[in-house]
């Protein structure tokens, strides 16, 4: 069996899984429970940014925290870590989402760690950025479809993003400014529309440079400050699109 037919039935089986547990909340009347959520971020500019959203929406049931890993793979065992030990307390996560860039991830061992977790409680996602999280924060802005390369020996991938990011939007930015990043807040909503309408352009032309689905935990989270919606975060094919291109 080819690459493509491959591609072509997990896409199948994701959307199958999606509709099978979309009638089995409807049947067992979850419509209405607010998730109680864990976002675990690579770095401390994703931390902050979600602490400011979380803070403005008044989400208390929504927290955030840096993970005591860098690696993907380390981000995930600290997510299973955090699920188990909250399970055990009785205070299960509905959902972990593990926030972190792609331009370091050589390989897709944490996705294997998450096929194997098992739990009745707590579903852990990926959430990605291809460089990294600054793609995201472009998106606040305009819809980025150049693609980022290295540009000096020294300056990786994700140090020109950064940099763009500052020539363009915001000169005194830096993943520990907390002032330049809580400006971003107010543009969230433009940030998930640019979102989207990049993810249809990489499609399109193939290509995850750059790319993010951080507006799909923005969605998720606006549903509950606006107490409207299932409340459901699930895979969908863009997952499976980016992974492939890993």
């Amino acid at each position: 069996m080819g690459t493509d037919d491959i591609a072509k039935k997990r896409i199948l089986a994701n959307r199958k899984a999606r509709e099978d547990r979309k009638i089995a909340n409807r049947s067992a009347g979850n419509r209405s429970v607010i998730p109680r959520i864990l976002i675990l971020t690579e770095g401390e500019s994703e931390e902050i940014y979600f602490q400011e959203l979380i803070d403005s929406m008044s989400l208390d049931t929504v927290f955030v925290r840096k993970s005591t890993h860098t690696d993907s793979v380390g981000i995930i065992n600290d997510a299973i870590k955090s699920a188990k030990s909250e399970a055990k307390n009785g205070n299960e996560y509905t959902y972990i989402f593990c926030i972190f860039d792609l331009d370091t991830v050589k390989n897709k061992s944490f996705l294997d760690l998450i096929s194997r977790y098992r739990s009745k409680t707590t579903e852990i996602f990926p959430i990605y950025s291809f460089p990294c999280i600054e793609v995201f924060f472009c998106l606040h802005f305009e819809i980025c479809t150049r693609p980022f390369h290295t540009i000096r020996k020294k300056k990786s991938i994700g140090d020109s993003v950064k940099e763009y990011f500052q020539q363009n939007f915001d000169n005194e930015y830096s993943e520990t400014n907390r002032e330049s990043i809580k400006n971003l807040i107010p543009q969230y909503r433009n940030a998930i529309y640019n979102s989207q309408k990049l993810i249809e352009h990489q499609i399109s032309v193939n290509s995850i440079n750059p790319i993010s689905t951080v507006h799909k935990l923005l969605i998720l989270l606006e549903s509950i400050y606006k107490r409207k919606g299932h409340y459901i975060f699930e895979r969908e094919d863009i997952e499976s699109f980016i992974e492939s291109n890993i």
